[in-house]
């Protein structure tokens, strides 16, 4: 497959993108390592001999489908670089699995550009913030009371084999909505998720007996400034869920006030049966509401189509 396949007439040139390119400061630049030999090679839009745009996607090592991310330098957007880069990027992925992306608030063109690409919502995340500095968000964090018989540890002074079950069986229910999970492959996504987690920050609530019920996995300063918080309990019938997750969450936000940390989004599915009822008792702390969309297989196939022309 040949990247020319999806130029157009008097628009940027596309090609694979090089260890010599420096993508400007506004592009991110794809992984180090994508984690997939099935992964396409990321592609680079040039104009004039400027990069203007990239893209590439992702397989999941765990869901087995591919997360796509294109991003345009603002002055050559709505020119066609973005639908070109993405259909160039799709035609290097397997057609067996379906093509996503993240849609974020923060970034309304990205809203855009999936509806004209032909793209179903499968996900909503609220992505709620709170400042742990902030009165409020310090009040929010007394107020929250774990049930009796249970107690709440640090990452660090916890199992980790007790984590790990529970985290991937949480993965497991959490993740369903986007197709099946590979569950056999969670232990090494394990591994490298938590290599980004801050063991004193993230939280591990137990019962009397020791098994693990919920947790608030902390990941600092993740992405613009924000600190990321996972949490959801191991089992989503758990009895007090609600009030065993909103205190194990409130024991991080303690944590991290005491870090200094001012922002902080909190990770969930709204079809988590605990996630709503922690998002609806913070206080007021602003959003950037997420959908993981997908490529409807029709769109999907017609860089399928433009992949088997140019080979």
């Amino acid at each position: 497959m040949t990247t020319s396949q999806f130029a157009f007439p008097g628009g940027p040139e596309l090609r694979p993108l090089t260890a010599d390119d420096i993508l400007p400061a506004e592009l991110p630049g794809p992984p180090i390592d994508q984690g997939s030999p099935r992964d396409p090679r990321p592609v680079v839009a040039v104009d004039h001999d400027q990069l203007v745009g990239v893209g590439w996607t992702s397989l999941d090592p765990v869901l087995e489908l591919y997360f796509a991310e294109i991003n345009v330098v603002v002055d050559h957007r709505r020119r066609g670089v973005g639908t070109a880069l993405f259909r160039a990027v799709c035609a290097g992925a397997d057609p067996s699995f379906p093509v996503c992306a993240r849609v974020m608030s923060s970034q309304p063109w990205r809203r855009g550009f999936a509806d004209s690409l032909g793209c179903v919502t499968r996900v909503r995340c609220p992505e709620v913030w709170i400042d742990p500095v902030s009165e409020p968000g310090r009040a929010w964090a007394d107020r929250q009371v774990l049930p009796p018989g249970f107690r709440t540890l640090p990452l660090a002074e916890v199992d980790r084999e007790l984590v790990i079950g529970a985290w991937a069986s949480y993965y497991d229910w959490a993740h369903r909505p986007l197709g099946a999970v590979r569950t056999e492959r969670l232990r090494e996504h394990w591994d490298r998720y938590a290599d980004g987690l801050d063991p004193q920050l993230s939280m591990i609530t137990t019962d009397e007996p020791g098994t693990v019920v919920a947790f608030s996995l902390v990941t600092p300063d993740g992405w613009q400034g924000r600190t990321f918080v996972v949490a959801e309990t191991a089992d989503p019938a758990q009895p007090d869920g609600d009030a065993l997750l909103t205190a194990t969450v409130a024991a991080s936000i303690r944590a991290l006030a005491r870090r200094g940390t001012r922002l902080v989004e909190l990770e969930g599915h709204a079809t988590d049966p605990h996630s709503p009822a922690l998002a609806r008792s913070l206080p007021p702390g602003g959003s950037d509401p997420m959908e993981i969309v997908e490529l409807t297989r029709s769109a999907q196939s017609v860089a399928a189509r433009c992949s088997s022309t140019a080979a």
